[in-house]
């Protein structure tokens, strides 16, 4: 298992090295002073299929991981009674307006189709790193311009 995550590591390690080389446009760079606590205060990575939420831990990292097979839906039926967006969005905004709440959420239903889908979790990557002691100038960042995501910190001498 070490040899694994080293060689993850010096992959990694490249990367960055071979992407840092330019310098970032701060317009597409996001930054924290500390690690994420909550999922709301995460970095999110991700292709449009595979996706990770980087948390930026210190003494273990914790790194979500997600698959766009991995979802709560069955397979879509093209059949289903569903309502075209603008006509269904107008008549869930009618049924807001007279407070016909039980009306309009049966329509929103029509809007998404048989039901409203969601990717459920892969799994947590959990990464302990001995030793992290005495951390200082710790960064947490995301380039979106690169679609890197980077955390640096210093630790004892």
């Amino acid at each position: 298992m070490k040899y694994i995550f080293k060689a993850v590591a010096v992959v990694a390690l490249f990367s960055m090295i071979a992407c840092g080389k330019e310098s970032s446009d701060e317009r597409w760079l996001m930054w924290y002073d500390k690690p994420a606590e909550v999922f709301i205060e995460t970095l999110v990575m991700g292709n449009g299929q595979q996706g990770a939420i980087i948390y930026g831990g210190v003494e273990r990292e914790r790194i979500d991981l997600n698959d766009m097979t991995l979802w709560s839906g069955e397979p879509v039926d093209v059949n289903v009674d569903t309502l075209a967006a603008k006509e269904g969005l107008a008549a869930v905004r009618e049924a807001l307006a007279k407070e016909d709440y039980a009306e309009a959420n049966r329509l929103q239903k029509r809007l998404q189709g048989s039901f409203s889908e969601f990717y459920l979790p892969m799994g947590s990557l959990l990464i302990d790193f001995e030793g992290a002691s005495e951390v200082s100038n710790y960064s947490r960042e995301l380039d979106i311009s690169k679609a890197l995501s980077k955390v640096s910190y210093s630790s004892g001498n």
